[in-house]
Parts: C-alpha cells; sequence; structure tokens
C-alpha cells in the first residue's frame, strides 16, 4: 500500500485546494525565483504525551525551494523545510523535514516594498529515534510578511501559523499531540530574468 493511500481524504482536500489557486492566476510568462529563509519559533514546540506536556529548548528551521509569481499578484512556492529543536535533554537534538507549498497575495504598497498574505499546505516527516516517536502528518498553516525587493533580489520577514493535523503514538500506544507553532521568518530570493 503506497504511502498516498494512507493519507485520509480530508487532509488531502485542503492540499488540493492550495494547489488550485495557481490553475486561476495563468500567465504566459510567470516569473520564477528561488528562495531560502531562516526561521525561529516565537514558542518553542510543545508536545502533548498522554497528560503530560512537554517544552522544547532552542528551536529553528531553514527552508529553500522554488516559485513564481503569476499576474503580478499571486505567487506560488514549493519548498522544503528542516527544522530542529532540543527535546528531552539539553544536547538531544530531534530535527523535521516538511514539503509544503504556499500560495500568496501580493500587495504592491510602494514601487519596491510588497505586503504578502497567503496560506500553506504541506505534510510532516520527522522521527524521535531515540524514543521511537513518529510524528509524521500533514501540516496546514496561514502567513503574512513583507518583501522589499531590489532588481533581482528581494529580502522578506513573515510571520507563519501553522496547525499540525494529525496525533501521533509512541511504540507503548501513548498518543501524543504536536501543538499548533508560530514562527517569525527571514529570508532572500532571487529572482530570475
Amino acid at each position: 500500500m503506497s504511502m498516498i493511500s494512507k493519507i485520509p481524504l480530508k487532509f488531502c482536500v485542503p492540499l488540493l485546494a492550495l494547489a488550485s489557486c495557481a490553475v486561476h492566476a495563468d500567465e504566459t510568462n510567470p516569473q520564477q525565483f528561488v528562495f531560502g529563509n531562516y526561521g525561529t519559533y516565537l514558542k518553542k514546540p510543545v508536545f502533548n504525551y498522554g497528560p503530560t506536556e512537554f517544552k522544547t529548548h532552542a528551536a529553528n528551521q531553514y527552508t529553500v525551494g522554488a516559485g513564481a509569481i503569476l499576474k503580478q499578484h499571486h505567487r506560488v512556492k514549493f519548498g522544503y523545510t528542516f527544522g530542529e529543536f532540543k527535546a528531552g535533554e539539553p544536547s538531544q537534538y530531534a530535527h523535521t523535514n516538511m514539503l509544503f507549498t504556499q500560495y500568496d497575495y501580493l500587495l504592491p504598497i510602494a514601487r519596491n516594498i510588497n505586503l504578502t498574505a497567503g496560506a500553506m499546505a504541506g505534510y510532516q516527516f520527522a522521527a524521535h529515534k531515540v524514543d521511537k516517536i513518529m510524528i509524521n502528518g500533514p501540516v496546514i498553516g496561514a502567513q503574512i510578511g513583507a518583501e522589499y525587493r531590489y532588481q533581482q533580489i528581494g529580502f522578506e520577514l513573515g510571520y507563519h501559523y501553522n496547525v499540525h493535523l494529525k496525533d501521533h503514538k509512541y511504540e507503548d500506544g501513548i498518543k501524543t499531540t504536536q501543538k499548533d507553532d508560530q514562527t517569525v521568518t527571514m529570508g532572500i530570493n532571487y529572482y530570475f530574468q
């Protein structure tokens, strides 16, 4: 059985709805770009393990990807995020990997400045090898931000709110839930001519 067939339909609908945004914003010459950013959590990621809540220590995200601007106001991104945080002992790192698609509406407020607002849908892959916990599942979110663009380079600041849609289980069957998270990001976009 493939991994795709194991994802419930209710989790696939947000992904399909977000991906369809690009269909309605077609353009013969979309402006393509690549991007990278660094993010830090406003509050460190929190997990509920059965009745117990535990917080993580230092947490960061690193994102890379590519995208296109369609009809000057519609931006679509596809990317990969690597997240790391210290869980349990301060010397123990846990990692998350997420593939995502993101849509933003661009609102110009000055010649070189755009405000951005949109939605994101992705799938997180993660495992804590020592404790044998799998924290895989769909993630949806919303974001706002601002971009300053100088010729082919854009500098961007953003705020992201993400919701984790799936509970996870340890091998002993105890349920673990990852709480919603908020991140602040800063990044660079490079636009091709």
